[in-house]
């Protein structure tokens, strides 16, 4: 019989996590909320599921049905056993590094980090080869968590929900949250037969079908595990459960599912990518914001963006009017985005790669143009996609340095892809990249990626490992780039919001959110990255003509108050009325700064089916508090979509004694405060409004 007893214990901050041992050596962990301690229940009844999940080559796969699915529970993870444990504490930071061995005698290092003053924790796991032959890995986990949910003997049926959010081009972050028995995450009546709900992506643009995270929420006990996988480029996620118990775990993807081998040498490691991890009560949005860091803006600077006001033909000329037409108003920063290169042989998405300026657009040169935007009072930004090549440039056809699968270059429509393994690339690149943003005194580096370059590149490991090594170097150039030009502001786009990671977002300093550009979808894809990346962080597209509806122009400004203000469009065809409302929202919009750079965000209204054709209605925003009845101020942002279906919303949750202490948006969508917050609808179709709300 095997005998379960808790290992060790460690309160981080908001968060505890548990270490379980089995009679055999065997070691998982759990993690809950610490003042959710005294309701622990320690279950007698299930395994031991390993805190590290791994699989060597030449070991078996478990026996329930599962090879060919998953390689959870290898014979290589069975054979993990408990060798030691070590805590490490300074100022910053408390570690814990927990030591197993294999059959093999390898090491295996789990490892957690809290940073003080945080809610969350940061899991990795390191392998080293302790043996005098090469080993090869097919699969090493970032992160297992088990033990969920630890609040009860028996998992009630019906109250644990999967949470995913779901992706595609420009309709990014659809919350899915359903019944893990949909996804036939039961026990069977023995445990046998492992059940498994894999997901994840294979490439190089980390955001398709799935953002790199997955929830658990306990219904009955109003509690949430949220984790999210550094993704660079292809990972993978699994929900599985065998016994009573439901696990996560997940990482870089396994051979069978990724094609990832890892090959170490003799006394060598491998450390795999992080995993980060939270969990806490109350409202989704609200636990994921324990990922946010802790950050108060007195202002927010507004991006111009000229994409969708050329639309691929910037000028030297279009630069020189649409600045005149910025100039006097609470703009910061104007960024050139592509087609600066484009000539007559070919457009921005054909001619990128050589990275010439388009001489009859750019007479003068780009520094010209820096000049005028500078002497507006505004910093000057760049667009680059610089990992790629388009098919008319020269470079297209320099095959010695580019990604290649099964030797022949990788080719994705129009583009083919750098190896940024190569020193040559590295080399090239300096030149054409940081050399273009020194030499004309660009402020601003707007980073594209518009093409994936699939499963893997050639590499003596295989195509998974070729390909995380290569996303790797480019990481590092973008480091480079940052020790290049330190003051310089860089913005992560990849088709919109393809690299939304912290592999990418951690170490830049804007994100676009979707290259949802003038779709009515736009504050549903806001509130849904809400809960995926920082506000502060997290650009919106806010697209404006002079033939647009006085209603459309403001739905399209109230939208931006869901993170930063990314202005495009027809702005020299603006009218001084029209300005004006843009001068209103953006003043309104510093005052909600602090609001909106530190609050906790918030999110009412009916599931909206269609992001096409959106209907219903939607509050989302930040409050002060996680905990809406104790707030003492909120933002609300509200949108009706076609058909809202009725009149008035309530809003119990903010509870009662609030007063307008600002506004902007269509005079029809209004508040009620005499009781509950009650907004009047009006069964207005596509209108907006914005609300900054003070407790009386």
């Amino acid at each position: 019989m095997v005998e379960k007893m808790i290992l060790s214990t460690f309160k981080l901050g908001p968060i505890t996590a548990r270490y379980l041992k089995d009679n055999r050596g065997h070691v998982s962990w759990t993690i809950y909320p610490t003042k959710r301690a005294t309701d622990f229940v320690l279950r007698t009844d299930t395994q031991v599921h390993s805190l590290v999940q791994a699989k060597l080559v030449q070991d078996a796969y478990d026996k329930n049905f599962s090879n060919g699915v998953s390689m959870y529970r290898s014979a290589t993870t069975q054979s993990l056993t408990y060798n030691k444990q070590q805590v490490k504490e300074d100022s910053d930071t408390i570690s814990v590094a927990t030591y197993l061995k294999d059959h093999w005698d390898n090491t295996y290092i789990h490892t957690l980090c809290y940073h003080k003053d945080t809610a969350y924790l940061g899991v990795r796991t390191t392998f080293t080869n302790e043996s005098d032959a090469v080993q090869h890995l097919a699969l090493l986990s970032s992160f297992c968590l088990s033990g969920l949910s630890p609040f009860t003997d028996k998992n009630p049926v019906g109250q644990l929900e999967l949470v995913r959010f779901r992706s595609k081009w420009a309709m990014e972050g659809r919350i899915e949250r359903r019944p893990i028995e949909d996804y036939d995450l039961e026990e069977s009546w023995k445990a046998s037969g492992l059940a498994v709900a894999k997901f994840g992506q294979l490439g190089s643009m980390p955001v398709r079908r799935f953002f790199p995270i997955v929830g658990l929420t306990d219904a009955s006990q109003d509690v949430t595990w949220l984790v999210k996988l550094a993704g660079a480029a292809s990972w993978q996620l699994e929900a599985l459960r065998l016994d009573d118990e439901l696990v996560l775990t997940g990482g870089l993807p396994d051979q069978d599912y990724g094609q990832w081998q890892k090959t170490v040498e003799p006394k060598a490691s491998f450390t795999t990518p992080w995993a980060y991890i939270t969990v806490g009560s109350g409202r989704l949005e609200a636990v994921a914001h324990n990922f946010a860091p802790t950050t108060k803006a007195d202002k927010l600077p507004v991006v111009f963006n000229e994409w969708a006001t050329s639309w691929g033909k910037p000028s030297e000329s279009s630069v020189e009017t649409t600045v005149a037409a910025l100039k006097a108003h609470d703009i910061d920063y104007y960024v050139i985005d592509a087609g600066w290169f484009a000539d007559k042989n070919g457009d921005w998405q054909t001619n990128h790669g050589d990275w010439q300026v388009y001489q009859q657009a750019f007479p003068n040169g780009l520094k010209a143009a820096t000049k005028t935007i500078h002497a507006a009072g505004l910093k000057a930004g760049l667009w680059f996609e610089m990992e790629t090549v388009g098919a008319a440039a020269e470079q297209f056809q320099n095959t010695a340095h580019l990604a290649k699968k099964h030797d022949i270059p990788i080719t994705a429509g129009t583009r083919r892809f750098w190896d940024m393994r190569d020193s040559w690339v590295q080399s090239y690149l300096t030149g054409k990249v940081i050399e273009t943003l020194k030499t004309n005194n660009f402020d601003y580096l707007k980073i594209d990626y518009n093409d994936s370059l699939g499963v893997g590149v050639d590499s003596p490991e295989g195509l998974g490992a070729g390909l995380e090594d290569l996303i790797d170097n480019s990481l590092k150039f973008i480091h480079q780039i940052k020790a290049d030009c330190p003051d310089m502001v860089i913005e992560n786009c990849s088709s919109g919001g393809h690299r939304l990671t912290p592999a990418f977002m951690d170490i830049t300093d804007f994100s676009s959110f979707s290259d949802a550009h003038e779709s009515s979808c736009i504050p549903l894809i806001a509130a849904n990255e809400q809960n995926i990346v920082p506000a502060t962080k997290n650009l919106i597209w806010v697209v404006l003509h002079p033939e647009a509806e006085p209603d459309e122009f403001i739905y399209r400004l109230v939208s931006g108050f869901l993170g930063r203000i990314c202005l495009s469009g027809n702005v020299t065809g603006l009218t001084s009325d029209q300005w004006q409302t843009v001068d209103a929202a953006l003043a309104l919009y510093q005052r909600c700064a602090p609001l909106i750079s530190s609050g906790v965000p918030l999110r009412f209204g009916p599931d909206v089916l269609s992001y096409h054709d959106p209907q219903g209605w939607q509050v989302a925003g930040f409050s002060d508090t996680a905990d809406l009845k104790t707030a003492g101020q909120v933002l609300l942002v509200a949108h009706t979509f076609d058909q809202p279906g009725l009149d008035r919303a309530v809003l119990p949750e903010l509870g009662q004694g609030w007063q307008v202490q600002a506004d902007f948006g269509c005079a029809d969508l209004a508040l009620d405060l005499n009781t509950n917050v009650t907004l009047n609808l009006n069964n207005h179709n596509f209108g907006a409004h914005v609300w900054l709300l003070e407790r009386r």
